[in-house]
């Protein structure tokens, strides 16, 4: 994998993939998360956020806010998460209730997974899901992601660099 130095913005027609800045943390409230925990306070999403800066500054992981151009909204966050390891990125995405099954999710992971493969040379990115996350199911197989194997707790699913091309 190639070094992260900074996080760069994404973008397409109608979203922008940036960092989060702190003054938007009372926003983001519902959608903040780090392992397992789930932020109840905008001090929590402080901490979160104080968290992913240190996981990105040791290249373990990457964050982007997800905002809609037209009004700069924050509306949900993406990334990669859980380290490198045998160069394959962990993805996960989240949107605020009111966006989700709108299609944006399946609009905004390609700029990631693009990103991860062209700039990052990552070899593949995994995902995981429960059984009963259709939406988030529906997102992946849209996006070429295969279901490779369960966990027990849910479903793995893969996406290898080659297979992009092929689809493309």
């Amino acid at each position: 994998m190639k070094s992260i130095q900074d996080i760069p913005e994404l973008e397409n027609e109608i979203y922008r993939l940036k960092k989060i800045a702190y003054s938007e943390a009372e926003s983001i409230i519902e959608i903040s998360m780090y392992d397992g925990f789930q932020a109840k306070t905008k001090e929590d999403v402080y901490e979160i956020l104080g968290k992913i800066e240190n996981d990105i500054t040791n290249e373990e992981s990457l964050h982007w806010g997800i905002y809609l151009k037209p009004n700069g909204n924050l509306i949900g966050n993406i990334g990669f998460y859980r380290g490198f390891e045998n160069n394959t990125g962990e993805i996960g995405y989240v949107l605020k209730e009111k966006y989700r099954r709108r299609g944006i999710m399946t609009e905004v992971v390609p700029l990631v997974v693009e990103y991860a493969f062209n700039e990052l040379d990552l070899s593949a990115i995994v995902a995981y899901t429960d059984y009963n996350n259709t939406g988030s199911i529906k997102v992946l197989e849209n996006n070429y992601f295969k279901s490779s194997d369960h966990d027990g707790k849910g479903l793995v699913f893969k996406l290898a660099k080659k297979k992009i091309h092929a689809n493309a």
